[in-house]
């Protein structure tokens, strides 16, 4: 089996924490594309989520091995792509900008106690 050079990418950012909205932030692609790259690699490496396929590529020898020393390579500079607190993209939360989940938030203003009386 052949993992394409851009599943192994996402598959690389995978195996440190990344999520697939940083995945693809960092390689200039939609968080859905990532998903679409790992779910094809747990599909050709025959196991059902991302945490199976880093560990599958890692024995096969198709990503370096974290643990060992020089084997790995660390792109920090690509993380400078990632937009700071204040430099977000419309309708892009800082929260959801740095990698967190968005907060539901209502569009409805507070309900009225009954009674009419307020605290």
């Amino acid at each position: 089996m052949k993992l394409t050079p851009r599943e192994l990418d996402c598959l690389h950012w995978a195996s440190y924490g990344k999520t697939s909205w940083e995945i693809g932030r960092i390689l200039g692609i939609a968080e859905r594309t990532a998903n679409f790259h790992l779910s094809n690699t747990c599909a050709k490496l025959a196991v059902c989520n991302r945490m199976a396929a880093i560990t599958a590529a890692i024995k096969l020898g198709l990503l370096p091995d974290p643990n060992l020393p020089g084997e790995h390579f660390d792109k920090m500079e690509s993380l400078q792509t990632l937009p700071g607190p204040n430099d977000h993209e419309p309708g892009l939360t800082p929260a959801r900008a740095a990698g967190s989940a968005p907060r539901a938030t209502s569009q409805h203003p507070p309900r009225r106690r009954k009674g009419g009386t307020s605290r």
